[in-house]
């Protein structure tokens, strides 16, 4: 189980892929924030109706609001929400912005990116092509950077189980 931003969401969602994360991860929790921004404010934007619709994508909602407060406010809303709620269920993150991962990594939260999601997916043999993937989400408006890209490349092509 784990915890999730809508950034993986929407590009996971664009490329047809958040199979991915129910085969990882199981269950998936998203709080409200991410939930809005999601199916509401992205309704008609490609994945909107699959989180909506997955029984492994479960929304929650946090239970003490008040911490969100003392979270820096360059971290947009959603990003907020799932750091808190990763830190207070001790499980780990998948967010994708930079600062958000910094900032939760500072309190503890164990943080995975979409690319990190890509590796594990090619390391178990569930997808045949990782780099293949990323370059499909960059494609479709998802901005990776280069050398990002170059790294999950060598990463997945020094894997021993392929």
């Amino acid at each position: 189980m784990i915890v999730s931003d809508s950034g993986p969401l929407i590009a996971f969602g664009t490329i047809g892929r958040l199979d991915l994360l129910e085969t990882l991860f199981r269950r998936v929790l998203i709080p409200d924030a991410v939930f809005h921004e999601v199916v509401v404010a992205g309704r008609g934007r490609p994945g909107s109706r699959d989180v909506a619709a997955s029984a492994w994508l479960e929304r929650r909602s946090l239970a003490d609001r008040g911490p969100l407060a003392r979270l820096p406010s360059n971290i947009h809303a959603g990003e907020r929400e799932a750091i808190l709620l990763a830190h207070t269920l001790e499980l780990s993150l998948l967010i994708d912005e930079r600062r958000g991962r910094r900032f939760a990594g500072s309190i503890g939260v164990e943080v995975f990116g979409s690319l990190r999601v890509l590796v594990e997916a090619y390391q178990r043999g569930i997808v045949d092509d990782a780099a293949a993937l990323a370059e499909r989400m960059v494609a479709s408006g998802y901005w990776i950077s280069p050398a990002l890209r170059s790294t999950l490349t060598k990463e997945s092509l020094s894997t021993p189980d392929h």
